[in-house]
């Protein structure tokens, strides 16, 4: 576990930026040698949550800035979907925002009781009347829908297989390559 830093410049560029992490780095070389040190932060409260080191031949990752990015991108990634589902389980509904209500119900939607299934609407649709724009909620509600008629959970097929068809078309209406929808 990392000990806790706290970089109160992330937070001022968070602020500015308007977004909830902050990734960052620093490069040390020697005549042949480089090393990447990357670091994510949380915007609002400048905590460190996560570095890495990348290690490489100098000449190599210049080269590969393309790859390199992508590696730090992945790793980064990875850890800031970890770090937002934990806090959606922890937090209370009313302190998580549209991406947290969502992450919740996804949660929800893969358990194998029918009251958790049933909460997960609650819990998409909640988090689009709080961000009616997010296309990922659109789409993880249109597959509750689907997975209802899939499963013979529905009582009205017919009902949901529109819905589900209408939540997928509002998601590629606002992210045509939201591979979900």
């Amino acid at each position: 576990a990392l000990p806790i830093y706290r970089n109160p410049g992330v937070q001022r560029i968070g602020s500015i930026l308007g977004v909830q992490y902050v990734l960052s780095g620093s490069l040390r070389a020697s005549a042949r040698q480089a090393v990447l040190l990357a670091e994510l932060a949380d915007a609002r409260s400048g905590e460190v949550l996560w570095t890495d080191r990348f290690k490489g031949e100098l000449l190599d990752l210049f080269a590969a800035q393309a790859d390199l990015a992508r590696s730090v991108a992945a790793r980064a990634g990875s850890f800031v979907r970890s770090h937002e589902l934990h806090r959606a389980r922890v937090s209370s509904l009313d302190e998580l925002d549209a991406f947290g209500l969502t992450l919740r119900g996804i949660e929800r939607m893969h358990r194998p009781s029918r009251t958790d299934f049933s909460e997960a609407r609650d819990l998409l649709q909640e988090a689009l009347q709080r961000d009616p724009t997010s296309a990922g909620t659109h789409a993880w509600l249109a597959l509750w829908h689907l997975l209802r008629v899939v499963l013979g959970a529905s009582d009205y097929p017919g009902r949901d297989a529109g819905e589900a068809r209408v939540r997928s078309e509002t998601a590629l209406e606002r992210d045509p390559e939201n591979a979900l929808a």
